[in-house]
């Protein structure tokens, strides 16, 4: 599959993943580390994102590493260059 720009993803995307990926340890219920991953607001302002920088945040360092998502199936790299391409892009709504 091709590599998602950034730029072109969106929420929506982004979402999705961590919807499937992330949950239930940042939900609502949860938010385990403090981090909640249930909403755009939530997640744009979050310590652990900066906008237009993937490399230099969190985040992406967590999921790279392995470290997330704990005891779960790491990331594909589709899924990785999601995320990426999104924050790159500035965190399209």
């Amino acid at each position: 599959a091709e590599a998602p720009k950034a730029g072109e993803v969106t929420w929506a995307s982004v979402s999705a993943i961590f919807n499937t990926r992330c949950m239930p340890c940042h939900s609502a219920a949860s938010s385990r580390g403090g981090l909640n991953l249930t909403s755009y607001d939530l997640v744009s302002q979050s310590r652990v994102i900066t906008s237009g920088n993937a490399k230099n945040r969190i985040l992406i360092g967590s999921v790279r590493s392995g470290r997330m998502p704990q005891g779960r199936t790491p990331l594909s790299d589709n899924e990785l260059r999601t995320l990426e391409a999104w924050i790159n892009g500035g965190l399209k709504p």
